[in-house]
Order: C-alpha cells, then structure tokens, then sequence
C-alpha cells in the first residue's frame, strides 16, 4: 500500500472516529433515529471533502488536463450538497419534532444533485479529454510533414544534395504549415497526406542519388496542395 492512501485512511478514520463521538457527546437529547441519520450524513460529507482535499487538482503526468475541465461543476454541486446537508442536519438538530422520513426526503434530494453533478463532471472530463485526443490526431500528420522537411533541409544544407531555391521553397513551405489549423475534413487529410508522400520520395530519391531533376516540381506540387488545403476547415 503506498503510504498516500496509508494516511488517507488513517486520516479518514480518525475524522470518522471524531464525527461519531461529538454527535453522541453533544446530541444525547436527539431521537436516536435522526441522530444516527446525522452520524450518517456528517460522514459522507466528511469522506467527499477529505478525497476532494487530499487528491491533486492538477495531474502534472496527464497532458490533457481534462480533469481541470469538470472540476468547476463539480465543486458547484457539491457545495450544494454540503451545505445544504448541514442545514437539514441544523434544523434536525434544533427541532426534536423532525421525522426521519422528512430527514432522508431531503436528503435524498441533495443527493440526487450531488450524483448529478458528478455525472455532469465526468462528462465534461471526458468531453475534453476527447477533444484533445482528436486535436493530437489531426495534428500527427502535420507533424510528419514538418519532420520529413526539417530532413530534407538537413541533407540540402550538410550534404549540398538541394540547391538554394529548392531551399527557399522548403523554408517557405514549412513557415506557412506552422499557422495551418488542424481540420478534421476528410480532403484535408488527403492533401495532407500526399504532400507527406512527395516529401518522402523526394527524401528517398536524395538519398540515393547527388542530386535529381524533378526537385522543383515537386515542391512547386506540394505548394499547391498547401494552398488547396489552407481552404479546408474542421467541419
């Protein structure tokens, strides 16, 4: 057991140990019913609070950061839990009259908001969690035709395999990729994906030989193919 939740349980324990004493020490004149349902109730907030306190708000390991997405929402309703328990759990307290079916009736309601909540949390959660991966997805092949230049611009500048116009058209051709937008349309990802072809066959073909013919157009063909899918937006 890692020694985190070692004192997490500890710590749980002992404020549950505490919550159990008080209320009989201070409530002996309580029916016993609602007394209990207090015990209950102090409980469960006890144990939100304790887990909301003690687990990190932000995972620095998780690049998505969807947590950070649901947390609002779910802090808002269980505020609303919270406190409203405690005022059911005041006024049981106050008035010996209240009777335990009016106690849970309450009750049940703020915990039907509390699990509400956690739904609506868990689905913003998830909701940017998905955006995230989609937005990484459609940025991988943006980031293989960025990676393939920087190659080619390494052979033509070390190796002397391209000329300077060819390096010009290179440069140019991976500052305009650095502000094209991501874009979920399926003739984006097929320009985007053949400009990624004639990258790398021109790299292939470089690689074999001093210095081929046909350099210009195909990055005279790649330019072209940029600029048809700058048009392209998500849909």
């Amino acid at each position: 057991m890692k020694l985190k939740n070692l004192y997490l349980i500890l710590f749980l324990l002992l404020g549950e140990g505490i919550i159990i004493v008080s209320f009989n020490h201070f409530g002996r004149d309580v029916q016993p019913d609602i007394l209990t349902s207090n015990i209950i109730v102090a409980s469960v907030i006890f144990c939100l609070c304790a887990v909301e306190l003690m687990n990190p708000i932000i995972d620095l390991n998780d690049q998505t950061q969807a947590d950070i997405g649901g947390i609002g929402i779910r802090w808002v309703f269980l505020f609303v839990f919270v406190f409203g328990s405690i005022a059911v759990m005041a006024y049981s307290l106050v008035n010996n009259k209240t009777d335990f079916i009016s106690f849970w009736l309450f009750e049940s309601i703020l915990l039907m908001v509390l699990i509400l909540g956690l739904y609506f949390s868990k689905t913003v959660t998830e909701k940017v969690s998905q955006v995230y991966h989609e937005e990484k997805k459609l940025r991988s092949q943006l980031l293989e035709i960025k990676a393939c230049i920087d190659d080619l611009k390494f052979v033509g500048q070390v190796e002397g395999k391209l000329n300077q116009d060819d390096q010009n058209a290179l440069n140019e051709l991976l500052e305009n990729l650095r502000y094209l937008s991501p874009s979920n349309h399926a003739k984006a990802a097929e320009l985007e994906a053949a400009i990624l072809l004639d990258l790398q066959l021109l790299k292939s073909e470089l690689s074999k030989t001093v210095q081929i013919q046909n350099t210009k157009a195909i990055l005279g063909r790649c330019d072209l193919m940029y600029k048809q899918r700058k048009q392209l937006y998500s849909n």
